[in-house]
């Protein structure tokens, strides 16, 4: 959280993190750790000039599968896993039932 304040014709800033460990040497190299602490400290101290967050773009993940492919993963999902499971279920309900 950034808040400002203008008090006798000075600006005040301050922000507010839940937690300093964004900014530990274990952490500062994932994702944009080190430009989030550049541009807090740039803009702590009224260095406005120099605060930028780039926007990361996501990389396309599409998986594209053959139809016959489609199909067979549809039909594991949607019958053969669920028959799987519900004989296993029952194989073990009745095996406990002869006890």
């Amino acid at each position: 959280m950034a808040l400002t304040r203008t008090q006798d014709k000075r600006e005040q800033r301050i922000i507010v993190f839940g937690g300093g460990d964004f900014l530990a040497n274990s952490y500062i190299a994932n994702g944009g750790n080190l430009d989030l602490g550049m541009s807090v400290v740039n803009w702590l101290s009224q260095d406005d000039a120099y605060v930028n967050i780039p926007v990361k773009t996501a990389r396309d993940r599409t998986l594209n599968l053959a139809h016959s492919s489609q199909i067979v993963i549809a039909v594991g999902f949607l019958i053969v896993l669920p028959l799987v499971l519900v004989s296993s279920g029952v194989f073990i309900w009745l095996r406990r039932r002869k006890r």
